[in-house]
């Protein structure tokens, strides 16, 4: 046995360091993906409630409409769905506020139903009804 040979010992600490360092790594690099993908879904999770209580709260509101913060924060709320949300919200916002430019007045149920079903299965919810009849704006006078 020639004596420059690297004794067996030796690599044996050589290749668990390499692994240890790299399973390290690894490790390391899954929680940081994971930490990300948390907050993002956190963050649009945030956004799309807010888009949600901003259209629902607009809507409903008899002759005189909604107020003109209302309307600003209906505004934001399309905006942030057409960012955040699913192709599917994003098609049922811009129906619902191509209507609303059409004809001044709009049925957000569809959009809101969407949004509900989506948010609901992004919680952990329950499934709630998916038909837009069973959205309602309840409206104290």
């Amino acid at each position: 046995m020639e004596e420059s040979a690297i004794p067996i010992e030796l690599w044996k600490l050589i290749v668990t360091s390499v692994i240890l360092v790299f399973g390290w790594w690894f490790v390391h690099w899954l929680a940081q993906n994971r930490e990300i993908q948390s907050k993002r879904r956190e963050v649009i999770t945030g956004y799309l409630i807010e888009a949600y209580r901003n259209i629902e709260n607009g809507c409903g509101r008899g002759p005189s409409g909604p107020s003109e913060n209302q309307k600003k924060a209906m505004e934001k709320a399309i905006g942030d769905i057409q960012l955040f949300g699913s192709t599917e919200e994003i098609k049922a916002a811009k129906n619902f506020a191509e209507t609303m430019n059409k004809e001044s007045y709009g049925d957000p149920r569809e959009l809101l139903a969407l949004l509900r079903n989506d948010l609901r299965k992004e919680l952990k919810l329950p499934e709630a009804s998916s038909k837009p009849e069973d959205i309602i704006h309840w409206r104290l006078k």
